[in-house]
């Protein structure tokens, strides 16, 4: 065990175990990509760049090419990066032979300026996410799984801070397992080998060619067997997506892979976020929902489709697209960005069109049309301003928002009504509602959770044999039950629910053999269930698959209590100690082991139980 309680009161531990210094074979860096490695049908941009080599080189002078990186070791900041109060930790950078590192620790007190700290994580950065426009977040290594770091460089502050989504008083730290869904806006080209979203393999570091014109391997082989005069005399098919050839909506789709967002999204069935291929409508896809009324957010900084679709702009426009103001290409200078805008803005308004006189326009803004119309504002990211592409006359600086009745939960965010057919949009509207649900029951909201209809969505999962829906409805099952447990007047309906979800789960795990997503979620809820219903045996069964395809504390806490309740104390003793070493800031494992240790070893019990207090208290 690497984490103790020294004499003196402070923590002190050894340095947890780091990711083999080497690199992955499988890690292609663009450039580097090679036929053999990369998924079927896929060439990578270094030989795109082979033919193309002026958009290469104009391309690589975009964000999008630094989307994803390795870190630079000589080039990034060291020390500390910062205290984070709110939830009593503190993040040091610093530089371990040729690897950047992230290290965690916990301090207790209300002042970090203690020497009462233990430390909880230090894993190796493996990539830099983003291309330090606004901020640069970082991906650590921890044997199979990447791993999100509670540290970002902002680039207003330019400093480090807190990441977006962390700044509470509790938080994961170093324990966000990185999907493959995390990646779709960063990475270029990835896949999972075994069908588990925990363990992606990016084959492509930035976004490339191919995601925006499609795997290029039949076009790449085409032009090769024309040979030199292929490019003069080009074949009337050239076997690659050309996106000028597109109409509006293809166009748009493969922006919106990353520029529409969503409080929720639903896919199409069996499918996920890399199944997009360019030349298809996103909608056939995959929808994405925004809340509504009073349960409205503020996102802004990846919610460029929504507001561009109810621009009068766009809607009074057949053309109007981002392509018409982005060239995905190539850079526009800063200084330029202002006289490029107002041309393509006069295209349809001319310069007499501004209800403003000209000498105010540029006494107030040096004539630039999109600083009225187009202002940029605070986002939900901190230290970070983005344009609203909602192309209005503003009177305030807030984003605005659809109009829609405030009763409804979620609005479906499209520009048109008829992209689905109606089997497929109900599907998508329930699947939607219920992720919706549970978002809003772990806010401590259970009235989504104990109003929503159930019936329809079960049917649907029947008629199509959908695991996703099984798994959610169990979920959803699960978590009724959760809510009602409490209440002795509706223990007899919490008892029904906890049936219904181990009933559900297991009907997702008979459609759904592979560790993908709805696998895994329905083996937790079985897995749940089955220590309520006091089934050990099946719970240990259960969470043994889970902790071997997935990276999660809490599911060794649980196999390590279901041994115990077998006698199998040994077996207990190191599922606790592998839950402390996946997440040393977790005090249920402390408390257990005190238990454990209480009759045979009183001081390792003693010590056990003052971290799991301290642990516990900082909460």
């Amino acid at each position: 065990m690497w984490v103790c309680l020294a004499s003196v009161g402070c923590f002190q531990s050894p340095d947890p175990p780091t990711a083999p210094q080497q690199v992955s074979s499988d890690l292609v860096d663009p450039g580097e990509a090679s036929t053999e490695r990369l998924p079927a049908g896929y060439v990578g941009t270094a030989v795109c760049a082979g033919c193309h080599q002026s958009r290469h080189e104009s391309y690589l002078l975009t964000h999008h090419s630094r989307s994803l990186s390795r870190p630079d070791v000589a080039g990034e900041p060291t020390g500390l990066a910062f205290h984070h109060q709110p939830s009593q930790r503190t993040y040091r950078v610093q530089k371990s032979g040729d690897r950047l590192v992230h290290q965690e620790e916990v301090y207790f007190g209300s002042s970090p300026e203690t020497d009462q700290r233990m430390p909880v994580a230090k894993h190796p950065v493996e990539y830099v996410i983003g291309s330090g426009a606004f901020a640069k977040g970082y991906l650590l290594r921890d044997g199979d799984y990447l791993l999100q770091s509670p540290v970002t460089w902002y680039t207003a502050k330019d400093g480090y801070a807190i990441a977006p989504g962390y700044d509470e008083t509790t938080h994961r730290g170093c324990n966000r397992v990185i999907e493959d869904n995390c990646l779709v806006c960063h990475a270029g080209i990835v896949s999972t080998p075994d069908h588990n979203p925990n363990k992606p393999m990016i084959h492509e570091l930035a976004i490339g060619c191919e995601r925006c014109h499609g795997a290029g391997a039949a076009h790449s082989e085409l032009y090769q067997s024309l040979g030199p005069d292929a490019r003069q005399s080009p074949p009337a098919d050239s076997l690659i997506v050309n996106p000028a050839s597109l109409n509006r909506r293809e166009r748009e789709s493969i922006c919106a892979q990353c520029h529409l967002d969503g409080d929720v999204v639903a896919y199409a069935l069996g499918k996920d976020a890399w199944d997009f291929r360019p030349g298809q409508d996103l909608s056939d896809l995959r929808s994405s929902y925004k809340a509504t009324g009073d349960k409205a957010t503020e996102k802004r900084f990846s919610n460029h489709f929504d507001q561009m679709w109810q621009s009068d702009c766009y809607l009074g426009s057949e053309t109007l697209t981002c392509t018409t103001c982005h060239d995905p290409h190539r850079e526009t200078a800063p200084q330029e960005l202002r006289a490029v805008y107002r041309e393509i803005c006069n295209q349809c308004h001319s310069d007499d069109g501004c209800s403003k006189a000209l000498a105010v326009r540029v006494e107030t803004n040096q004539n630039d049309c999109t600083a009225c119309h187009m202002p940029r504002s605070e986002t939900e990211i901190p230290h970070t301003s983005t344009t609203n592409h909602r192309i209005a006359v503003h009177q305030t600086d807030a984003v605005d928002q659809a109009t829609v009745p405030a009763e409804m939960a979620l609005r479906w965010v499209t520009p048109s009504t008829d992209v689905l057919q109606s089997d497929q949009r109900d599907r998508r509207a329930m699947i939607a509602r219920g992720y919706w649900a549970i978002q809003q029951t772990l806010g401590g909201k259970h009235q989504e959770l104990l109003s929503l209809q159930t019936d329809p969505l079960r049917q649907s999962a029947v008629e199509n044999a959908d695991a996703e829906s099984f798994a959610l409805l169990a979920r959803i099952s699960r978590y009724r039950a959760e809510v009602l447990t409490g209440n002795a007047a509706s223990r007899d309906q919490a008892d029904a629910y906890h049936t219904l979800a181990m009933r559900d789960a297991q009907a997702a795990l008979q459609i759904d053999d592979q560790p993908d997503t709805p696998h895994q979620s329905a083996l937790e809820t079985l897995a749940d269930q089955q220590m309520v219903k006091e089934d050990y045996v099946g719970a240990i069964k259960s969470y043994e698959e889970l902790t071997q395809i997935r990276r999660a504390a809490p599911d060794w806490y649980n196999l390590a209590l279901c041994y115990a309740k077998q006698g199998r104390l040994a077996d207990a003793e190191s599922a606790l100690l592998r839950s402390i070493e996946l997440d040393a800031a977790y005090p249920q494992p402390y408390q257990s082991l005190a238990r454990l240790y209480a009759s045979v070893d009183p001081v390792a019990a003693a010590r056990f139980q003052t971290i799991a207090r301290r642990l516990t208290t900082r909460q």
